[in-house]
């Protein structure tokens, strides 16, 4: 869930919402729009290039970033097509598992399974993975993403690996659709693609909002995203969701 956008934003990834590198502004005043002004979802296109030396990068290189460390996997069945979720893949009903990012590149081509916390194995085929909300700091070597990341590219030259997350997952992965009740989020796609997919603030009853245990800074959809059951949740029919598709493609 988003703050209010405007009707022009119902077309999916407009002109007015994309930002390309021929029309790069000035780093403060982004960040003067981000902060103070800006009240709908904006896409960034082409400013990383040539800023962020992780574009560049191949799945090879993060490998020598992550190494041989186990990364826990957030794992949850995929949705088979034509099936319908009634609540979504909420964090603590999906199993976990641990793999090192190469092995999870093995995992994700279906040249390994996955052996859960609980036992089962799994595999891509009829599972996906989630290595999310990790910060970067935490990493045993972190010193590998100096000067790899520059969030002053917006205006945020305050902004570094401590304040930095990462996520990595496989297809089918998502997050429950939620509204944080801070701040702002900045996304930087570096590799492959996700789709965001984001409704008006003024929409939320529409969505089943409750509160999750532990998580007093989000406020939580029961709908069962990404394939909502629309029985269970009639009301959802009543929304207009905004879908942002970003895509990192190598030159």
């Amino acid at each position: 869930m988003a703050e209010p956008v405007q009707k022009r934003a119902r077309q999916e990834c407009s002109q007015e919402l994309c930002l390309e590198k021929t029309s790069l502004l000035n780093p403060q005043t982004i960040r003067r729009a981000v902060l103070n002004e800006v009240n709908e979802p904006i896409v960034f296109r082409g400013y990383l290039k040539g800023k962020w030396k992780c574009i560049d990068w191949e799945a090879k290189d993060w490998g020598k970033v992550l190494g041989d460390d186990d990364l826990v996997f957030r794992v949850g069945a995929r949705v088979k097509e034509g099936d319908h979720l009634k609540s979504p893949q909420w964090e603590t009903e999906c199993m976990k598992g641990s793999m090192s990012y190469c092995e999870f590149l093995e995992w994700t081509k279906g040249q390994r399974t996955c052996t859960s916390q609980c036992g089962s194995q799994v595999n891509s085929g009829t599972h996906w993975a989630y290595f999310d909300y990790f910060y970067m700091k935490d990493l045993e070597q972190p010193e590998h993403l100096l000067g790899a990341i520059d969030w002053g590219t917006f205006g945020f030259t305050d902004r570094g690996l401590n304040d930095s997350t990462l996520w990595i997952g496989s297809t089918g992965a998502n997050t429950p659709c939620h509204i944080d009740t801070y701040g702002c989020n900045l996304v930087a796609q570096v590799m492959g693609k996700k789709r965001w997919v984001l409704f008006p603030k003024s929409q939320s009853e529409y969505l089943s909002p409750t509160r999750v245990p532990y998580e007093e800074s989000s406020i939580y959809s029961e709908v069962g995203f990404p394939r909502p059951d629309a029985s269970s949740h009639p009301r959802l029919i009543s929304t207009t969701p905004h879908s942002f598709p970003l895509m990192m493609k190598k030159e």
